[in-house]
This record gives C-alpha cells, structure tokens and sequence, in this order.
C-alpha cells in the first residue's frame, strides 16, 4: 500500500545552508521533490509546501527580484507556498536596517500539526537542520505517523537528524542530481522599468525599480543598510 507523503521544504534554512556550501550552486527544487518521492517506491506525493520571507522595503532590489522570480517558478510547480514579511531592526553600528525572520518556523510547525491531526499524511518530509523541529517530530510521531528530515550536513541539528524515522538523507551528497541547469532563454534580459526618486538618507538622486510613494525608504548605494536574511 502507497504511503501518502507531503513534502515541507524550509526555504530560509536552504538559503542559508546554500550559501556556506557554495554561493555559486543553485537547487532545482522540483528535481529536489521528485528525489525525495524517489527515495522509495512506496511514495506517493501527495502535496508539496514551501515557506521563505520577504523584504517589505528591500534594500537589495536585485537579489529582491530573483526572489520573486523563485517564488513565481515555485507556484508553477504547485508548490503552496507561505510567504511572510521580514521584521525591521535598526542597527545603530550599521547605520541603517537589518531584517530578520519571524514566523516561519511556527508556521512550518502548526501546517504539520494540522495537518497530522486530520490524517492528511502517513510521511512527512521536512527539508530543514533546525533543532528546534525536534518537538514536532517527536509530536508527530506520537501519532501514530512518521517523518523524514532531508537536509545539509553542516547545518543541520544532531539531535534533529536523530529524530527522524528513516536514514540520514544529506543533501550534500546529492547535489549534482539536484541541480539546476539554466536554460538558455532563461538568461535573456528583460529590462524592468525604473522611477527617479531621492535617497533618504543623504537625499541624492537614485532610480529604483518601484514607484516611490514617500514611506518606502530609498538608499543610494553609499547607504544600503546590512544585506537582509541575516538572522
């Protein structure tokens, strides 16, 4: 009999874990779904989630973009995505703002729950290292169904991996089969529009790719705040 699995993947976790493993490598997270199902012949995908944060007033407007395109790539693939706002905090030794998630890992948490309450799942399979899943495996697992934790092994919780149901599933040493490739259209430029505006800080003028509605802050590249993600 087919176990039916749902598939949780902790975007910011990736992100992170990404880039102490290799700026340059970029995953397929379609390629990464089907790897997973195809761990055992008895899987049968029955649903897919994926959870990562945004700016509310980006900083970084390319690295801004390239998340929305991920996020629009990801809803092709009928991934269900949650998406929450990155929280604000001025950090006086920076001059400027740092983001920092809020939310994500307690929206993981009660999406599992729920969903193992109402039998919607016999596995679950969360992409992520963050020791502070363990009471959810340990809860999920408590009734009566399993879980699979897939993740980096540098960055990933001992005490996480040892919770989990099945055999250590490293992303690192799969990450050739999960890789994406470009396709050639995919690197043509589109050009975006840009809006004259004025930095808030130092009031020179900039263009920026959103029209400026005097709440938004606007910085030229002297006073970018910290690049966002950090936690």
């Amino acid at each position: 009999m087919a176990d039916r699995v749902m598939i949780f993947v902790d975007g910011s976790y990736l992100f992170h874990s990404i880039r102490t493993y290799d700026p340059s490598y970029r995953i397929d997270y379609n390629k990464l779904v089907h790897y997973l199902i195809g761990l055992d012949p008895d899987f049968r995908l029955i649903r897919r989630y994926y959870y990562g944060s945004r700016a509310v007033s980006p900083v970084d407007e390319e690295q801004a973009v390239k998340q929305e395109k991920l996020f629009e790539r990801l809803r092709e693939m009928k991934f269900e995505l949650t998406v929450l706002e990155l929280s604000t905090l001025y950090d006086p030794q920076a001059g400027g703002v740092r983001y920092r998630e809020k939310g994500i890992d307690v929206a993981i948490a009660v999406d599992i729950l729920t969903l193992a309450h109402n039998r919607a799942f016999d596995i679950a399979i969360l992409v992520s290292g963050d020791g502070d899943f363990v009471r959810l495996v340990r809860a999920v697992k408590q009734l009566g169904l399993r879980m699979m934790i897939a993740a980096f092994r540098h960055s990933c919780a001992p005490a996480l991996m040892e919770a989990s149901d099945f055999p250590q599933v490293w992303i690192d040493t799969f990450t050739e089969e999960v890789r994406l490739v470009y396709e050639p259209q995919e690197m043509e430029w589109v050009e975006r529009p840009l809006f004259d505006a004025v930095c808030s800080v130092c009031g020179v003028a900039v263009r920026v790719p959103f029209i400026p509605d005097g709440i938004r802050p606007v910085y030229c590249r002297e006073h970018l705040p910290a690049r966002p993600y950090e936690h």
